[in-house]
């Protein structure tokens, strides 16, 4: 067996694993720098080699999540944080906040650097509450979403703070606590802001990000997950994901079609396309009757251009508190990283 069959075989066992393999040897460092300028590995940190077509079939998050735990287990004295924690416990967030950085906690310096895709973070030593999963050293869940609300815009931090609510990694009382107590950092108000926002019961990152594009265009944050009794059908609920009581009495559902089901599965085919089309309008037809003045539908082009969210919105009367000037970047590709099964 040379050299390279022995590669092959550890870069066979790192993948089992969901590892990345670092060269052990000068030999083996410019073997597996050749295979890179060959197209046949990827080195998404330095020294660090994954097979390119295995790496190009993972998303975002699994990308991010190879790379950390190769490099928990290559420095076990570091303390990931932020979004990198975010991601080993599994919080939604949005795979375009990844760009390839590591996120690290240091009670010291940030100048010095191992790498370009490493970002450390200054934490003091009084706050620093390291926790310990996978064999991963990591922030607490409260200050890894304080960091992610401080760090990150409303829009793309949201998700993450309701996730976190959601899995009863934190408490709602306690995250608002601490994003009000002194000197936590810079950011601690935009952290907050976020805090008091989140809410458990929303039931994924698109829903997250519609809520949060809703509020920070000054609407009146809806209610998450209020249940209608079906009027016709006996014992049958439905659960919607948004609801806003308005002044005249009026009650007005929101819902958020994160996939575009209906017409995803009519365009590839599927016999049953009809029937979940026939469904949707029923059960439509259903909540309207159980006294609902009318259905508001938003996708994600409502999120990427929030000027389509907001004449939605002003055309079925939702109060606004005021107008905003915030702007949200354009998101493209996929959006939502949450802990791999």
């Amino acid at each position: 067996m040379d050299k390279w069959d022995k590669l092959e075989v550890k870069l066979r066992i790192a993948k089992h694993e969901r590892l990345c393999l670092s060269g052990e040897t000068h030999s083996e460092q410019i073997a597996l720098r050749l295979r890179k300028r060959q197209g046949y590995l990827e080195e998404p940190y330095p020294n660090m080699y994954v097979v390119r077509e295995w790496w190009e079939q993972l998303d975002p998050h699994n990308q991010s999540l190879t790379v950390i735990r190769s490099l928990g287990a290559k420095h076990p004295d570091w303390v990931f944080c932020s979004l990198s924690a975010a991601c080993i416990y599994g919080f939604e967030h949005a795979y375009r906040l990844h760009r390839g950085l590591v996120h690290i906690a240091t009670t010291g310096s940030t100048n010095r650097c191992h790498a370009p895709q490493l970002r450390p973070h200054y934490i003091p030593a009084s706050q620093l509450h390291v926790e310990s999963l996978y064999g991963i050293r990591l922030t607490s869940p409260l200050r890894t979403v304080f960091d992610c609300g401080r760090e990150y815009d409303f829009v793309s931090a949201l998700p993450i703070v309701d996730s976190a609510l959601a899995r009863d990694a934190v408490l709602h009382d306690d995250l608002i606590e601490y994003c009000e107590t002194p000197k936590r950092g810079r950011g601690r108000a935009r952290a907050l802001k976020v805090a008091r926002a989140a809410d458990p019961l929303s039931e994924n990152g698109g829903e997250s990000m519609c809520r949060a594009v809703i509020i920070e265009q000054g609407f009146q944050a809806p209610e998450l997950q209020v249940e209608i009794i079906d009027p016709v059908e006996a014992g049958k609920r439905y659960r919607t994901d948004f609801l806003w009581e308005l002044p005249d009495g009026k009650r007005i559902v929101g819902e958020y079609d994160g996939k575009q089901k209906y017409l995803d599965r009519a365009m590839t085919g599927d016999a049953h396309a009809g029937e979940v089309i026939l469904e949707e309008r029923n059960r439509e037809q259903r909540i309207k009757l159980a006294g609902i003045s009318d259905i508001i539908r938003f996708d994600f082009s409502d999120i990427i251009n929030p000027t389509n969210m907001v004449k939605k919105l002003e055309l079925f009367n939702i109060p606004r508190q005021h107008p905003s000037s915030a702007k949200i970047t354009a998101l493209q590709g996929q959006l939502f990283g949450r802990k791999s099964r």
